[in-house]
């Protein structure tokens, strides 16, 4: 009965390892026009400093702060605030989206200023090997329209930041692709995408073939047992 027992576990288990390499896919790599792109991601540094423009609103400073060293640790690189926005690798804006393309040069913002129900905009620069250079995004405060939301826009975005720019559909995650009742909280199962995706076999410039034969030489049990 024991071995039973212990092969429907090892099955389960097995299960949950196939759906975190599912969701891992689906948030290292977006998709656009039915084709998923490639990884993009900070390589070749051991330090990234973000800036800060505008009153920061929604979060405590204590609990921005706790979510940064969590971040931190899991993609094993220093994550520090800079009062320079010329020396900064992130830029988080709190203001109005109008404001926003032409103050950090951003891509696509035609789009952005045409519509007039986003609360929010993020962008990211990267060179010919997909290795990120500078990221920045928006939030605006006017148009957010609940405490939740704000925390909810304000540690999805700076994911993005880090290059996990898809989505999956998960209600208990930051990466949810649509957060009706939006999570503010970093569970477990996001942390284990983010230490996989700063793992060092994951690359930039990855595309999907090449991250399904790299998760076949991790240790996907391992990561999924640890205590994040």
């Amino acid at each position: 009965m024991q071995d039973k027992y212990n092969s429907i576990e090892t099955l389960s288990q097995s299960r949950r390892i196939d759906q975190m390499r599912e969701e891992f896919i689906q948030v290292a790599l977006r998709s656009v026009n039915n084709q998923t792109l490639f990884i993009v991601k900070w390589e070749n540094k051991d330090t990234l400093k973000y800036h800060i423009e505008g009153n920061m609103t929604f979060i405590s400073k204590s609990r921005w702060e706790k979510f940064i060293t969590e971040i931190s640790s899991l993609v094993k690189l220093h994550i520090v605030e800079t009062m320079s926005g010329n020396e900064a690798d992130i830029h988080i804006f709190f203001g109005e989206l109008k404001e926003y393309p032409e103050k950090y040069k951003i891509s696509y913002w035609n789009e952005l200023l045409a519509n007039n129900t986003f609360d929010n905009w993020s962008d990211q620069k990267y060179n010919n090997k997909y290795q990120l250079i500078s990221t920045s995004y928006c939030i605006d405060t006017s148009r957010t329209n609940s405490t939740v939301r704000g925390i909810y826009n304000i540690k999805r975005l700076f994911l993005k930041s880090m290059g996990l720019l898809g989505s999956i559909d998960s209600k208990g995650s930051l990466f949810d692709y649509s957060p009706n009742e939006p999570v503010t909280r970093f569970y477990r199962e996001d942390k284990r995408l983010i230490k996989l995706f700063y793992s060092d076999s994951i690359k930039a410039g990855m595309n999907l073939s090449e991250v399904n034969k790299a998760l076949e030489t991790l240790d996907l049990e391992s990561l999924y047992k640890a205590k994040l």
